[in-house]
Parts: structure tokens; sequence; C-alpha cells
């Protein structure tokens, strides 16, 4: 008798499509959802289609647009960077403005999310987002592609404790590519949100996560994606701050 539900799927087979349908009893009335489909994960060495986005917020029309243009690839997975609501303790933002516009990518494609400030840190995040245990930082692993997921809302100085499970799982990971993803960037041009718009565009970004970089070059991560900054923006490779 819960309004929330977490379904745990067992022994799936990898590049396997299986359709899912729920069936639920809430205070004696029968409740059975669409059906709806997923895809697993890719094999190792075959191609791994994903896409990235970030700070969907409150915008629930730029969503169904940018949701039907993903959707239309059909990618095996989606990671948004963070902000994924306006205000994480909003139910009516989760209900109208996240999956209500995002449907039918939600119903096909498996979400990797990504802890935002503007998700709040609010129960109802953790409610209707799982990841194995902390939760708000995992890792996930299709094909030869490893993603590695960091909640830069928390410590990620050297000796916390996100840094140190960081540093564990990718000195342990044995994937050809490896990508991390947080909410807030390394690096920035953007002068809105990190320099002075009257003089040349400044390349800080969030000094606070800076240290995350050394990790990234020690390790040979091959991508970082970020949100935050509602700008896009791509770089050459960084190494050592170069």
């Amino acid at each position: 008798d819960a309004l929330i539900h977490k379904v745990l799927l067992q022994n799936l087979k990898p590049a396997t499509t299986y359709f899912v349908q729920t069936e639920s009893t809430i205070a004696g009335e029968k409740l059975t959802s669409k059906w709806a489909s997923f895809r697993t994960g890719s094999l190792p060495g075959t191609p791994v289609k994903f896409a990235v986005v970030g700070d969907t917020q409150d915008h629930p029309e730029a969503n169904t647009i940018v949701g039907k243009g993903i959707y239309a690839e059909r990618p095996d997975s989606i990671m948004i960077v963070g902000d994924l609501v306006g205000m994480g303790w909003n139910k009516h933002q989760w209900e109208h403005d996240f999956f209500g516009s995002l449907r039918p990518l939600f119903d096909h494609v498996p979400l990797l999310p990504v802890m935002g400030n503007h998700d709040r840190n609010a129960r109802i995040y953790y409610d209707l987002m799982y990841a194995p245990a902390p939760t708000n930082w995992y890792r996930y692993q299709t094909g030869d592609v490893e993603f590695f997921v960091i909640d830069t809302n928390q410590s990620v100085q050297p000796n916390s404790p996100q840094y140190r499970w960081l540093e564990e799982a990718l000195k342990t990971s044995t994937a050809k590519w490896k990508v991390a993803a947080h909410h807030h960037p390394p690096y920035s041009s953007d002068n809105d949100d990190f320099g002075d718009s009257d003089v040349e565009p400044t390349t800080e970004g969030e000094l606070e996560i800076r240290p995350l970089t050394g990790l990234y070059d020690n390790y040979g991560v091959d991508l970082c994606f970020s949100g935050h900054i509602h700008a896009y923006e791509r770089t050459f490779p960084m190494k050592a701050g170069k």
C-alpha cells in the first residue's frame, strides 16, 4: 500500500530488449501501468549510444522537444547531469515538468541521474531516483564504456569519501573508455557565472571541484560531462590544467 515502488529486475541478459508492465493494489483498487520497454547494456566490443542533457529544471515545453529528439535516436541510456527539476522538494515539478514532459523517452530509455544543486538533496529525489548505495554517486558499465557519477554538491576534496571512492573506482576500472559526470564544471569560459561580462571571459569553473581533474589525468578519464551553466561549451583535451 504505497504510492512509490522500487522493483528489482534480476537475471537479465545484456543487449536484450525487455517489455514491462507493473500491477499494484492501493486501497483495494488494482492499478495497471501501460506497457514499457527497455534495453539492457551493450556487450563488450559493441557500440554504445548514450545521450547527455543538463538542467532540465522547470522547462517542460523545452524538455518535450529535447526528449522527442533524443528518443528519435534510440540511445541505450540518457544521462541528466544535474538539476533535474527547479526545486527538488516540489512534487508537481517532478510529476509535470520532469516525468510528464519526458515521455515516451522515459518509458523506453534507462536514466542515469546526477544530483544538481536545484535538486536540493530532497527526500523525493531519493524516492524517485534509484542507484546502488550511496545513490548520488555510483559507477555503471555498458559495453566498453564505464560511467563514474559524482555529487559535486558534496565535498570532492582529497581525502573526502567521494574522492577516495572515485580514486579506487578509477584505479580498478578495466573499461576502454572512462566517462566522468557531475553537475558543476571544473572549467568554464562562461562569463555569466564565472567572470565579469564587461571583460574577457575567464576559464575558471568551480575551483572547489578542480581536484577531481587530477584523478582524471592520473587514471585516463576520456570525457567529463557537466551542467550547471546554461550554455553549451566544449574543450580540447585537458591535462594538468592546460
